[in-house]
């Protein structure tokens, strides 16, 4: 029966999953996070190759974007100029 005590000296009454759980939260709402602003791991030549590949994505698909709007307004006038009445 010893062995059921909680973790929290038996103050909660609540089973001992639950007591570990609660003290855990306790403690980490306690401490608030450290955030550790690190150096990239990614220098030099590698850097120039990630935000190249991102920025000509970004063109890629607004070029995309560009064609296939021009595309379906001729095809659009198109359809209307040779639609039979």
């Amino acid at each position: 029966m010893t062995a059921l005590m909680n973790v929290d000296g038996g103050e909660s009454g609540l089973p001992p999953t639950l007591a570990q759980t609660l003290s855990s939260v306790k403690n980490a709402i306690a401490s608030p996070m450290r955030v550790s602003r690190g150096e990239r791991t990614i220098h030099g030549f590698k850097w120039i190759l990630v935000v190249i590949a991102i920025l000509s994505s970004h063109l890629l698909f607004a070029l995309d974007n560009t064609i296939v709007a021009n595309i379906q307004a001729v095809g659009y006038s198109h359809s209307i100029l040779t639609r039979e009445s």
